[in-house]
């Protein structure tokens, strides 16, 4: 009995060692060729695993960044990174080997969404900045910014494409050219200052201002710009306002100023 169970182990450990050396020589001949699907898991990863390529997974999977590693030649998905699943809300399964254009919101930017006609365009060196809306799994989209670029990876000649979401950041955008347009077109004079120095009230110094302000002091905006409160408007001092002004800053509270007559 001893000398059967002894026979069958070492029949085992041999069959993992040949299984082992074949995964070995599948990674050594080419990188993505190695990926088999692990259950749990949304990334596929290589069944052995060197300390390089665990390096890889680790800068791989660890970017909130959506990554995408694309065939040259049919422009098919190779391979992906978590950040892709957690972002667009697919599994693994549903991606792999899909074109890229098949994620790709048509508009009059992209209308084929046939990424081979970018590819043809992208040198070695060169790399390409796109903006394009990615559907997700619910039927929505995000606008991704874009970026395509041709590399190697274990020898073999690959597209790389990192997709960073731009949603938030346009909408921020948008929101500040919103204010810009208000602050600019308000027909109230608006200063806005910077106290330099808390403890010193004459570092107030003028860092915008709208251009209804040239109507109301007669003073070209890009003359009082730049310079302290005392240094435009020397009078106000007398009048306790550069002090009210700085109490505003450290304070935060709001303090309303009555009509002030001011000439120099």
């Amino acid at each position: 009995m001893k000398k059967s169970s002894s026979h069958s182990e070492l029949n085992k450990r041999i069959a993992s060692l040949e299984r082992e050396n074949e995964q070995l020589k599948l990674i050594q001949q080419q990188l993505q060729n190695t990926y088999s699907d692990r259950p749990g898991h949304s990334v596929a990863k290589p069944r052995q695993e060197t300390p390089q390529m665990q390096n890889y997974y680790e800068i791989f999977n660890s970017t909130s960044e959506l990554i995408f590693i694309c065939n040259i030649d049919t422009g098919k998905i190779i391979d992906l990174n978590h950040a892709v699943i957690e972002t667009l809300g697919y599994q693994y399964e549903e991606l792999i080997h899909l074109a890229l254009g098949d994620l790709v919101q048509p508009d009059a930017s992209f209308p084929e969404r046939n990424i081979q006609s970018l590819i043809k365009k992208i040198t070695n060196d060169e790399t390409q900045i796109f903006e394009w809306c990615l559907k997700k799994k619910d039927g929505s989209v995000l606008l991704m910014e874009i970026s395509v670029k041709k590399t190697k990876i274990a020898g073999n000649s690959r597209i790389l494409v990192i997709a960073r979401n731009i949603e938030e950041s346009r909408r921020s955008e948008e929101t500040l050219q919103q204010t810009v347009d208000i602050f600019n077109n308000i027909q109230t004079g608006i200063h806005i200052y910077e106290l330099e120095d808390l403890n010193d009230d004459r570092t107030l110094r003028m860092v915008a201002a709208n251009p209804a302000t040239e109507k109301l002091t007669g003073v070209p905006v890009g003359e009082i710009i730049g310079k302290t409160l005392d240094e435009n408007f020397p009078g106000l001092r007398s009048k306790g306002i550069p002090q009210k002004y700085a109490e505003v800053v450290r304070t935060k509270n709001t303090y309303e100023v009555e009509d002030i007559h001011y000439s120099d």
